[in-house]
């Protein structure tokens, strides 16, 4: 369940705040469905266009979402064995919190720190505030449904999950000093959440980064929140990542090392600006044909640079070869899970050899810059399968 409408604000409901270039309950929802909640039930005091939007997008990458404006509405649409997660209205909660916090067994919610920082944050005890989510039984909603007025249901199931004893998962003051976990109650405050979201590192795969979240993950975390506020939506920018990909391949074959190699880079940082923008905006519903398609035109470079550039000859052929191949199985290894523990500066990746290719091009020394790759790529396939 998500809230719009509570709270009583008095220009703009807090839910339709735009947060990550959508509104606030929106992205919420998508939250709670990437957590694996089947049926999203948005509570409202009126329905509004925004709203009324919000479900319409929604349904239309399939996730079930429903506007809910009374108390027999709400009984009809839950089960006595389902699992409510419940997000705050205006409440920012990273999605790794809601994640770990939709897998309890049971009752549980986010607590913060009481202290001058959290002061706009619901009160729980002497000691700390509510973080803005909760997972609770639909029978404890269902067993104070009588005492329940109009819309005080989030303040009543709250309490009651409190008075439970439900467990409690702490949450760091720095995600409040951060912005990560925040009560969005104007669109500045909505637009500093976004800032802070789009501050937040992402790895390159879910299974840890590497040594690319350097070179490549820097600058894509500062075009990231400039993509968001202008609205450049991420389809766009992964098209531009497989053309600078395919104008890096042809510079390569055409002799222009350091230039095909420096646009392949360029290509892999703006194919890591698509992935954040989708994580970000909550719109990334599964893998689609193109998401992959800037890593295989990357490897596709460093082939065509070994085989054209290299030391040549079959010998040099089959090195570049079995060189490109060791940093795929390093990125196929990493996405299975094997060798988490591995720095990430110790997991070599296309985006590192591209550079040091586009480095051997300026200095004439394509084919010594392609052994170090080598080198490199070999040790960090071993190092990862020796940590397995």
């Amino acid at each position: 369940m998500t809230e719009a409408g509570q709270g009583g604000i008095a220009l703009r409901r807090r839910g339709e705040l735009t947060f990550a270039g959508q509104s606030i309950v929106e992205y919420q929802a998508r939250q709670a469905h990437a957590a694996g909640a089947g049926h999203a039930l948005i509570l409202v005091d009126d329905i509004s266009p925004v709203l009324t939007a919000t479900v319409d997008r929604l349904a239309a990458d399939g996730i079930h979402a429903t506007l809910i404006r009374d108390m027999p509405t709400l009984s009809r649409m839950i089960g006595a064995t389902d699992q409510l997660l419940l997000i705050g209205d205006g409440h920012i909660v990273p999605e790794s919190h809601i994640e770990l916090l939709a897998h309890n067994d049971h009752a549980a919610l986010l607590a913060i720190p009481a202290g001058p920082a959290t002061r706009s944050f619901e009160r729980i005890d002497a000691e700390q505030m509510w973080g803005g989510a909760l997972l609770a039984p639909a029978a404890m909603l269902l067993r104070i449904m009588d005492m329940l007025g109009d819309w005080d249901v989030p303040l009543t199931l709250l309490r009651t999950a409190v008075q439970d004893g439900s467990a409690r998962m702490q949450c760091e003051m720095a995600d409040v000093f951060d912005g990560r976990i925040t009560v969005a109650t104007t669109q500045a405050a909505a637009d500093a959440a976004t800032d802070a979201l789009a501050r937040t590192p992402q790895r390159g795969t879910e299974n840890g980064g590497d040594i690319d979240d350097w070179p490549v993950g820097a600058p894509a975390a500062r075009i990231v929140p400039f993509a968001i506020r202008h609205g450049i939506a991420s389809t766009m920018v992964r098209n531009i990542a497989i053309g600078l990909g395919l104008l890096g391949l042809v510079a390569i074959l055409g002799g222009l090392v350091m230039l095909g190699c420096l646009l392949a880079f360029f290509g892999l940082v703006a194919d890591r600006v698509a992935g954040q923008l989708d994580r970000l905006l909550r719109l990334a519903m599964g893998t689609r044909p193109l998401d992959h398609a800037m890593g295989v035109i990357a490897l596709l470079v460093l082939l065509a640079t070994g085989i054209i550039h290299g030391d040549g000859g079959p010998l040099g052929a089959a090195g570049a070869t079995l060189c490109v191949g060791l940093i795929a199985l390093n990125i196929l290894i990493r996405r299975r899970g094997i060798g988490g523990d591995v720095p990430e500066v110790l997991k070599f990746a296309p985006g590192t050899a591209l550079l040091l290719l586009a480095l051997g091009g300026l200095l004439n020394a394509t084919g010594t810059m392609f052994a170090i790759c080598a080198l490199l790529a070999f040790a960090s396939h071993a190092n990862q399968l020796l940590r397995a």
